[in-house]
């Protein structure tokens, strides 16, 4: 068999440390709001708009908050982690100050943002498997919002 000592090390980190079922059930289960706000926005009521901005602000709240969760697990007291790690919340808090229109631009570039952020900076310190969840869970929210605001927009939706 021809394997790469990078797909062995992968293979072996997948072996060693599998997505929990909990996990996985969970996370994509989280993204059923998601999915089914902005459906209904181009279907349904456009005030559905409103909810799943407050849905991806609670979930951007969210993906921050397990950062501040990771640094108190280690016992390391990282300042810039745990500043970093109430970003997201203050950023869903003003994207729902804003009109929704606008506010579900904002949270799209949030998630982008923060998963960057996630990788370039504190991703040793979550499992491979967190690691991939993240970037699948970042990609459907992402998604979600964008197809939500599309159906805003007067050119192509509802707005």
């Amino acid at each position: 068999m021809n394997e790469t000592p990078q797909s062995t090390v992968a293979s072996a980190d997948r072996a060693e440390h599998p997505l929990p079922p909990a996990a996985a059930w969970m996370g994509y289960l989280g993204l059923l709001p998601f999915f089914a706000t902005a459906l209904g926005v181009w279907i349904g009521p456009v005030w559905l708009a409103g909810w799943l901005l407050a849905y991806g602000a609670i979930i951007l709240s969210f993906v921050g908050a397990i950062h501040w969760g990771l640094v108190m697990g280690r016992g390391e007291a990282s300042a810039a982690v745990f500043q970093a790690s109430v970003v997201p919340a203050l950023v869903g808090w003003a994207a729902l100050l804003v009109p929704t229109i606008v506010g579900l631009p904002v949270l799209v570039v949030a998630f982008i943002a923060w998963r960057v952020w996630e990788y370039r900076t504190v991703a040793s310190a979550m499992p491979r498997w967190f690691r991939h969840l993240r970037t699948a869970l970042t990609a459907g929210a992402v998604v979600a919002l964008t197809g939500g605001w599309l159906a805003l927009l007067p050119f192509t939706g509802k707005g």
